[in-house]
């Protein structure tokens, strides 16, 4: 039996469990457009301050 360890945090782009600043640096280059898919939180096609909000309450959070 195989045993897959998957997880899902909003705002985690690097996938090391934590959004952390390395996470707010991807944030913030998909503010201004660059790889949106990754932050755009609502699925609308842009990065705006609604997908900041749910990046913001998630900023500093670890998945144990």
């Amino acid at each position: 039996m195989l045993f897959f360890d998957l997880h899902r945090l909003y705002g985690d782009a690097t996938g090391d469990r934590q959004v952390d600043a390395a996470d707010f640096l991807a944030f913030r280059l998909a503010y201004l457009g660059v790889n949106l898919a990754t932050y755009d939180y609502d699925g609308d096609g842009v990065v705006n301050s609604n997908d900041f909000l749910q990046f913001r309450t998630r900023f500093l959070t670890v998945f144990v």
